[in-house]
């Protein structure tokens, strides 16, 4: 009878990590072809750089006004924005693609 149970438990454990790795592959490949998850990462990707630089356009207005200057913070703060954007773009592209 114990025999019987271990066969049995035995059997199951194996076909349950088979069928977990199979589904597994599916859904890295599934992961990999899905075009909804290139939306999702193509506008998560903009939406950070239009953040990031709308984020520089208000300090840099905020700065101009503050130390009474010619658009010089706005500009200083916007090209700011953008290369935070890229950087936090780049980033988050490594951190989505690597699953």
């Amino acid at each position: 009878m114990i025999h019987f149970l271990l066969t049995n438990l035995q059997f199951l454990l194996t076909f349950s990590l088979k069928y977990r790795r199979i589904e597994k592959d599916d859904v890295m490949k599934q992961k990999q072809t899905d075009p909804w998850r290139m939306v999702g990462v193509a506008s998560t990707i903009g939406f950070e750089i239009f953040a990031f630089i709308l984020s520089g356009a208000w300090l840099g207005k905020r700065l101009d006004a503050h130390f009474s200057t010619n658009h010089v913070w706005l500009a200083v703060c916007l090209i700011g924005g953008l290369l935070l954007g890229l950087v936090s773009a780049v980033f988050s592209l490594i951190t989505m693609t690597k699953d």
